[in-house]
């Protein structure tokens, strides 16, 4: 996990989805909406980069969903947001904002 570095991209953001809307669809009774992910690069250092939660696993079985709160809020899975339900996909997910996060970090660095 990361600090963020600029609260204010996050208004910039609010204010960038309101006037420029991204696709959503509907599915059964809900909406899901596409994410908005590039904040572009870093604006300043954020800190020590720590990998976390190691201690909240938990044993499965194929085809069952859990439900609940997992993930660092910032980074959670669209499921876990929803309580849709999860399985080992989470995991993936968070696989992928970990390997992503780096290069934002590095972007633009000669």
């Amino acid at each position: 996990m990361i600090r963020i570095e600029d609260p204010e991209m996050f208004e910039k953001d609010a204010i960038d989805e309101y006037n420029n809307p991204l696709p959503e669809k509907q599915q059964d009774d809900r909406t899901i909406y596409l994410s908005r992910n590039n904040f572009g690069p870093l604006t300043r250092p954020t800190g020590i980069i720590q990998l976390v939660d190691f201690d909240l696993a938990v044993r499965s079985t194929p085809g069952k969903l859990h439900y609940g709160v997992v993930q660092g809020e910032k980074y959670r899975a669209p499921e876990v947001i929803l309580n849709s339900g999860y399985s080992y996909a989470v995991d993936i997910w968070s696989l992928g904002v970990m390997v992503q996060s780096p290069s934002h970090i590095t972007r633009g660095k000669q």
